[in-house]
């Protein structure tokens, strides 16, 4: 009987601190298959910064495609759970060291970001600036792209440092 209450008290534990876990993760494959589709450049712009923040933003996507897979496998894995979310007995749980080395790539990631959301204003008043029509196309288009990939990418790397923080904490009670 201690048993089945000391598990049915884990089981309301596990439940509250990953309440919403399984939904944010669907929501972190939708943000990650349209990071996907942004990990090509757009043509080049002809403008020495507005093409250094897409080259910036386009590694940004980059990194995020693959650190979202890893996040995936490590939030399962600590729940015991495989890729699908279905419990399995032989999931390797990650190690705290591999949490830690994610949460490196996730700060680092985070970075990125806020370097590439600082040059963004000063970016786009050069592209405005530009008077031939005909010319503004391509810096618009960087402009617009680079918008959209900080935007998916911050609110995905905001989401993976939520995760990893729930990760850790659970792993670091488990060791106690």
């Amino acid at each position: 009987m201690k048993k089945l209450i000391i598990f049915a008290l884990a089981l309301f534990v596990m439940a509250n601190v990953f309440a919403q876990t399984p939904e944010e993760i669907k929501a972190s494959k939708a943000r990650s298959a349209k990071m996907e589709k942004l990990v090509d450049m757009p043509k080049s712009s002809g403008m020495i910064t507005i093409d250094g923040l897409v080259a910036s933003c386009s590694a940004i996507a980059v990194n995020s495609v693959k650190i979202t897979p890893l996040l995936q496998k490590v939030y399962y894995g600590s729940l015991g759970q495989n890729n699908d979310g279905v419990i399995d007995a032989s999931v390797k749980k990650p190690t705290i060291e591999e949490v830690s080395e994610l949460n490196d790539r996730v700060t680092k990631q985070i970075s990125l970001i806020k370097d590439a959301a600082l040059i963004l204003p000063v970016v786009t008043l050069e592209a405005k600036s530009i008077r031939n029509p005909l010319k503004m196309i391509a810096p618009l288009s960087c402009v617009k792209y680079s918008k959209q990939v900080l935007s998916i990418a911050g609110e995905e790397s905001a989401f993976q440092a939520k995760i990893i923080a729930e990760v850790m904490k659970t792993l670091k009670k488990g060791k106690k």
